[in-house]
């Protein structure tokens, strides 16, 4: 039992380890370590791009946070995205003028 749990949660320390954020013409692809979780939001949904900076207590993982989720490896530097739908979704990144740079937006 304890080989199998702490094999679990290896697992789980792995791949939440790393959010790799990839750009395209039509949409920005986020995927985890290991392949999942991902999401796909596409750019034409997109309405703002800001930079933001969570608060320490906002956390790490994939969060609920004010008005939308929030996928973070590590920092607290972020990029705000917000969408036609009135939701917002937050990707952390240790690089969000690139990244916005990149939406360019």
């Amino acid at each position: 039992f304890i080989i199998v749990w702490a094999s679990v949660i290896y697992l789980a320390l792995l791949n939440f380890s790393r959010l790799t954020v990839t750009v395209t013409a039509g949409a920005v692809h986020l995927g985890w370590r290991l392949g999942w979780p991902r999401k796909t939001v596409q750019r034409s949904d997109i309405v703002a791009v800001t930079p933001h900076r969570n608060a320490w207590w906002v956390g790490f993982g994939i969060r609920k946070v004010s008005h939308g989720w929030m996928w973070n490896v590590w920092g607290l530097d972020s990029v705000n995205l917000q969408l036609d739908t009135g939701r917002a979704f937050r990707i952390g990144t240790d690089d969000p003028e690139g990244l916005q740079a990149a939406l360019g937006r």
